[in-house]
């Protein structure tokens, strides 16, 4: 948190989404909760993995090659999977509604 207060809303933001999509699944009478909960698993590993080598960069630049560039599109990455994550959010709701 100390390292990037920059991503600090958009992390929390992500962390409240995950937990929320999480329940919402749980919750889903759908016959593929176990695909759903993969699949979104394995997205929040992708994000975290993106997370991890930003604040690798971030906390030691100089060992990187090109670590402006590389922090900049970890950002915007990171940024756009929040917005992913509120338009699953989204779907899932719809989804509840039908």
């Amino acid at each position: 948190e100390e390292l990037a207060p920059e991503l600090l809303e958009t992390i929390h933001n992500i962390q409240t989404d995950h937990e929320a999509i999480l329940k919402k699944i749980s919750q889903s009478e759908s016959n593929n909760k176990e695909e759903l909960t993969a699949i979104h698993q394995s997205q929040m590993e992708h994000y975290e993995d993106i997370l991890e080598g930003y604040l690798k960069i971030k906390t030691s630049p100089k060992d990187f090659y090109n670590a402006k560039e590389r922090l900049s599109s970890a950002k915007v990455a990171i940024e756009q999977f929040d917005l992913d994550l509120d338009e699953t959010l989204r779907q899932l709701n719809e989804a509840d509604l039908r």
